[in-house]
């Protein structure tokens, strides 16, 4: 899987839903919002799935939907209070 932006995972071994397996982040520094989004629809695409994108607010939140073979995935990106990108991917 080709990760936009030099995205990175963040690891939080409290959160039951990483633990299980039904929740991942991941952030950057290095890309923008738009990279990002772009980046993980095509590569959503190139995998199969069929990605629908909603735009939240002010465009400073983007979610993506993913669907594949009875299998969906969300994806929230947005940029943090520090500045990053971060995606939140659950399923």
């Amino acid at each position: 899987i080709d990760l936009p932006g030099d995205l990175v995972p963040l690891v939080d071994g409290d959160d039951p839903e990483v633990a299980a397996g039904h929740k991942v982040t991941f952030t950057t520094r290095d890309a923008s919002l738009r990279t990002v989004v772009a980046g993980l629809a095509d590569e959503l695409e190139r995998l199969g799935y069929g990605v629908d994108q909603t735009i939240v607010g002010d465009g400073a939140e983007h979610r993506l939907g993913a669907v594949r073979d009875h299998i969906a995935v969300t994806l929230v990106v947005r940029v943090d209070d520090s500045g990053a990108v971060t995606v939140v991917a659950t399923t």
